[in-house]
């Protein structure tokens, strides 16, 4: 599925064995430029967040390729996940839009400072992808995040270098047990293992980092 195809808000979506809502808005990727999730409002349950990856491209209409009891077990499209929607994204109006949060480097990260929104080039538009350093993918917030010695909360966004669009840091967000606060994690002691991002810190020294002001909703 490519930036090109264009999913109509309000369209019925089916599972493998019957109905399972409408599209209710989009998740764009801002730097990728293309659409990664559909929110699926079943029309009385928790709306979800479905992975284009699961539309059959074979089927007439939005069907995905698993059954309802796998689609209600997809993550909740909790709006604190997202940034709001950009004028024109896409061809979307704001309102039926989200984005992934991407943030350019604050001075002195470390001391607490706030992260500064990433700088995109000519009409919103970046002039590349971010990296991540070699042998990593891609990390996305809402990740859920695991410490050395247990579950340790989601991941809040990402700190992009606004020069070579390099991740520098992962902020992990609310849900820590510590309390409600988000806090930087350079991407050197961040790993993937399966859905879940590792950290090589403990609970204890993620709760003794510094608060990040992000000023994103949630």
């Amino acid at each position: 599925m490519g930036e090109a195809v264009r999913y109509t808000i309000g369209s019925e979506v089916r599972c493998a064995d019957g109905k399972c809502g409408s599209v209710k808005r989009v998740v764009i990727d801002p730097i990728a430029r293309c659409v990664t999730h559909l929110v699926v409002a079943p029309g009385g349950g928790e709306e979800r967040l479905v992975p284009v990856s699961l539309l059959d491209s074979e089927a007439d209409g939005l069907e995905l390729s698993c059954g309802r009891e796998e689609f209600e077990a997809l993550e909740s499209a909790e709006e604190d996940l997202f940034l709001p929607g950009g004028a024109n994204d896409l061809g979307y109006d704001p309102a039926e839009t989200m984005r992934w949060p991407y943030f350019g480097p604050g001075i002195a990260l470390a001391g607490g400072m706030n992260p500064l929104p990433l700088t995109l080039g000519e009409a919103g538009v970046p002039a590349a992808r971010e990296r991540v350093p070699a042998g990593e993918v891609q990390i996305r917030r809402g990740d859920p995040v695991r410490a050395s010695d247990g579950e340790a909360g989601r991941v809040h966004g990402l700190v992009v270098d606004d020069g070579d669009h390099t991740v520098t840091h992962v902020l992990l967000g609310e849900g820590h047990l510590w309390g409600r606060k988000t806090v930087a994690v350079p991407i050197a002691d961040v790993e993937r293992a399966g859905a879940t991002i590792r950290v090589n810190y403990s609970k204890d020294q993620l709760k003794d980092l510094p608060a990040v002001d992000t000023d994103v909703a949630g």
